[in-house]
Formats: C-alpha cells, structure tokens, sequence
C-alpha cells in the first residue's frame, strides 16, 4: 500500500484510478458510449428494447463499480478533492444518459410533449448508483430484477 500511495499520491487519486478502471477497464480516455454494446443500444430502433440494452449496460457498470462509487460518496463528504470527483462523475453520468434520452428523441420515441432534457433527467434519476445501492445492496434485490425494474419505469415514463 505504501508504494501505491506514493505513486498516487493521494486517497482521491487512488479512488480515481479504481474509478477509471472498474468503469472504463482502466482506459480514462475512451467514454462509455464509445463501447460497441453502447452504439448497439444507440441504434436499436424499437424503444422499449433500446431502454433494456440500456439498463443492461447500467446494470453491468454497476455491478463494477457501485462499492467503489459507495466509498467515493463517504469520502466526498470530507474531501473536497473526493467531492469534486463525485461532481465529475454524476456530470459525466448525465453527459452520457442524455444521449440515451437524444436518441429517444431522434428516433421519435419519446412519449409525446416530453422534452430531451426532462428525459434525461428522469434517466439520469433513474438509472443511478445511488439507486442501485439502495435497491440492490440494501434491499436485497437481485441485480437482474434491478435492471428489469429500471427498464419498466423507463419505458413507463420516457415512451408514448
């Protein structure tokens, strides 16, 4: 631990670098939505099943990095730099959860008078690690009926 600590400096580095590698496979610079899975479900013309793809990708980064993100959120509370990576990560989050909600859009899949932005809110809302914790971890839910429910309250308040 000494040598990590020495090289990273510091305990928000050593957290970003968990970050980075739970949810991008170590790779900072290649966003989420470049990923193959990602422009699969971008390009999924019936909506329903484009939310499920979806919340399938939600589920898997959960899976990966919800303890990780658990242990950034306590430490945001008494880090400055820690919250600010928390910061980061939820601007990132909605960033890429709002090109789920304009390829709604693009396609005409959104339910009729919802805006783009009010869509990505509810997915960005929706679709969280915070979510998931509470769902998954202190509810005892199994992570697969957490991706069916994200789906069914996704496609309940996004489609006509």
């Amino acid at each position: 631990m000494p040598t990590v600590y020495a090289s990273l400096r510091s305990k928000a580095n050593i957290l970003r670098a968990v970050i980075d590698a739970t949810v991008r496979g170590g790779d900072e610079s290649r966003p989420l939505a470049s990923d193959d899975e990602w422009k699969g479900m971008e390009s999924e013309v019936d909506g329903r099943e484009k939310l499920a793809r979806f919340a399938r990708i939600h589920r898997g980064v959960c899976e990966r990095e919800a303890a990780v993100f658990a242990q950034l959120e306590a430490a945001a509370g008494a880090e400055r730099e820690a919250a600010g990576m928390l910061a980061d990560q939820d601007r990132r989050r909605y960033e890429t959860q709002r090109r789920v909600a304009r390829s709604l859009h693009a396609a005409r899949q959104l339910r009729p008078g919802l805006t783009t932005r009010t869509a990505a809110d509810t997915i960005w809302t929706l679709a969280s690690e915070r979510t998931y914790l509470a769902l998954v971890r202190d509810r005892g839910w199994a992570p697969a009926r957490y991706e069916r429910w994200v789906t069914e309250q996704l496609a309940c308040g996004l489609l006509p």
